[in-house]
């Protein structure tokens, strides 16, 4: 049982320093999201994000 209980143990040691990495990248991105808009025969891809406005969701 040792042998599993050591494995588990690296395991969510290298889960836990993922999960740290990926929140840091996530913390440098900009806010919002991209929306497509097609205007004539072009495409276009704009950032939206909402300022100001209190997100229910959020955990923050």
């Amino acid at each position: 049982m040792s042998v599993v209980n050591g494995i588990l143990k690296e395991e969510l040691n290298r889960l836990e320093r993922l999960q740290a990495k990926y929140s840091a990248i996530l913390e440098d991105l900009p806010k919002g999201s991209l929306r497509k808009k097609k205007i004539g025969q072009k495409i276009y891809f704009y950032l939206v994000s909402r300022e100001g406005i209190s997100n229910p969701r959020s955990k923050a």
